[in-house]
């Protein structure tokens, strides 16, 4: 006998799709704030399990979307060309748009795939489908895309295109109140401070511009430090010219040119969606806006035919960057990336492959990552010098609560960062009260959903909203622990301030080619896989925690995973020299 269909499906956090008394089946945690504990406890519902909780099955869904995005690129470009009367190669579409089509196709997938699992296992009556303007949905560039998907409203319309295309459950039309007006987001490009650097910056674009000497080589975002960045432009006799990018304009939406569908064989329902909504969800910048895109690129003071572009930083959200960098590679530019931020690459992570797909060479921050042969060590690109304090405070860094999905990486993401989060309350219950006291918990700016948590857990404890420089904090710190895979444990590590690592190795896998590494961190006690562990060894060492790390086995664990990682080489202009010398002399000979 068929199941009663009794729940409602709720796919966000907007209230009003919430509908009244009936059952509701969350669909994933992301729907769930803090700040509605109070109504979720009048409320029955369910929530879905995660559907990359299943680690087999994210692994496979990576090798999937890896080649569906290999797939629908070339497809996409040859479409793109067509509309804009142009010849663009398949590098130039992968460096301009390729890493939106990679993050919007696992996106899409990834909401596809839990409300499949939803329509099958739970007995869904209807969803809330709210009165919008669907034009009102799409990114004016991938800048405003970086916003749009982490919100509820864009992420609501997502859910109803599909539900609509899936058609396997009845929709409950509502007026709405909501202002589905989409927000511009607007941040300062390359903003300098006021200051030394500021006043270096000045002087150097003011003798480029009286200078008759036209630089060969392009640098913009390089993560190196101004008098670096000077000091290389003059390596190869070169003006210091510090570039900043623009914003580009909204562009009004035009749906006639959007009344297209992607030529990709589908071989299944989710591609066939894509081969619809792809058209429809396509950044203004890339089809409306591309003519003015170009025309701004055009007016750019920027070189017309560099040798060779280098950046760390430019080359993911700004397109107006993205698309100039393209432009030139196809006309024989040599384009080189540095890693942000630093330390051993993850297992999967899409933007990573990305770059190296499309780089001629990738600066890394240490020979442990040279698996790939694009890849060239030059060492730690930060050059911050902090002491800590001996006398000073614990810090626990938190890594940024994003409800919502959007790249493919081993680490803990969405609804996995309930677990993560779990783990954050666990360790700090587990340390003595008199070390509780005495710690300050670093959360990102505007997480005020984790500090009104944290206050509500642990009122003994400082919470830092993460508006100063965490700079600021390590030097006021006598311990770091850091509890996620990004920048700051390497900075920690690199600077031999005492560092405690801990994560989850279900959702946070390393290349692994630096397991031997951290398993030489984990012997004496600087990494841990478990809250329990990291809290049990640090109420061990906390009376003298200098004494344990500075203990020779500690020291030599910490060197050797500093030079193979994140060591602030005294070279590093050299070795950053010598390897575009010699991929300019290579390209010359070829």
């Amino acid at each position: 006998m068929e199941k009663i269909k009794n729940m409602l499906l709720v796919t966000t956090a907007l209230k009003e799709t919430w509908g009244k008394d009936e059952e509701i089946l969350f669909l994933g945690e992301w729907c769930k704030t803090y700040k509605d504990k109070k109504i979720l406890e009048k409320r029955r519902y369910k929530t879905l399990p995660y559907n990359w909780d299943n680690r087999e099955q994210f692994f496979l869904d990576v090798k999937y979307l890896d080649e569906l995005y290999e797939k629908i690129l070339p497809k996409l470009g040859a479409k793109l060309n067509k509309i804009h009367k142009t010849n663009h190669s398949v590098r130039f579409w992968r460096i301009s748009i390729g890493i939106w089509l990679g993050f919007f196709l696992q996106i899409l997938f990834q909401r596809w795939m839990s409300i499949n699992n939803a329509t099958r296992d739970y007995p869904i009556k209807n969803t809330v489908l709210l009165s919008s303007e669907n034009d009102c949905q799409i990114p004016n560039d991938m800048a405003d895309f970086s916003h749009l998907m982490l919100n509820d409203l864009w992420n609501y319309h997502i859910f109803c295109e599909i539900l609509k295309f899936q058609k396997k459950i009845n929709f409950q039309y509502i007026p709405s109140s909501l202002n589905f007006k989409k927000i511009t987001f607007k941040e300062h490009k390359n903003r300098f401070k006021f200051g030394l650097n500021f006043f270096l910056i000045r002087i150097s674009n003011l003798f480029y511009k009286l200078s008759t000497i036209k630089n060969n080589l392009f640098f913009i975002g390089t993560s190196l430090s101004i008098l670096d960045e000077i000091k290389l432009h003059l390596r190869f006799h070169q003006v210091p010219k510090f570039n900043r990018s623009e914003f580009l304009d909204e562009v009004n939406v035009n749906k006639k040119m959007r009344q297209w569908t992607l030529d990709n064989h589908a071989t299944s329902e989710f591609e066939s969606f894509l081969n619809v909504v792809i058209p429809l969800q396509l950044p203004a910048a890339y089809l409306e806006g591309y003519e003015f895109l170009n025309i701004k690129l055009n007016n750019l003071s920027w070189p017309k035919f560099p040798k060779l572009i280098f950046t760390s930083n430019s080359h993911i959200y700004d397109d107006l960057v993205k698309f100039w960098i393209a432009s030139k590679v196809d006309k024989g530019s040599l384009y080189v990336l540095g890693q942000h931020g630093g330390g051993p690459l993850h297992f999967v992570n899409f933007q990573i492959a990305h770059e190296l797909s499309t780089c001629d060479r990738y600066f890394s921050t240490g020979s442990g990552n040279n698996f790939h042969n694009k890849i060239i060590d030059v060492g730690q690109f930060f050059k911050k010098k902090w002491k800590h304090n001996s006398n000073g405070k614990g810090l626990l860094i938190q890594l940024v609560e994003l409800r919502y999905f959007y790249n493919l990486i081993s680490m803990p993401h969405s609804s996995d960062f309930t677990t993560y989060q779990n783990e954050q309350f666990q360790f700090m219950k587990l340390l003595r009260p008199d070390i509780r006291k005495d710690f300050i918990v670093r959360l990102n700016k505007g997480s005020n959903n984790l500090k009104n948590m944290w206050k509500d857990s642990f009122p003994d404890v400082t919470i830092n909203d993460g508006k100063k420089s965490i700079y600021h904090l390590f030097s006021q710190s006598k311990l770091n622990v850091c509890t996620y895979a990004g920048t700051t444990y390497n900075e920690s590590i690199a600077a031999n301030a005492p560092t405690i690592i801990f994560w989850n190795a279900k959702y946070t896998q390393m290349h692994e080619t630096s397991a031997l590494f951290f398993e030489k961190l984990r012997c004496v006690g600087i990494f841990h896989d478990t809250p329990e562990s990291a809290a049990r060894h640090i109420n061990a060492i906390w009376n003298n925690i200098n004494f344990w790390w500075m203990s020779r086995e500690v020291q030599e664990a910490r060197i050797i995973f500093a030079k193979q990682y994140c060591y602030p080489a005294d070279n590093i202009l050299d070795r950053i020299e010598h390897s575009m010398r010699g991929l300019i002399d290579t390209a010359n000979r070829l």
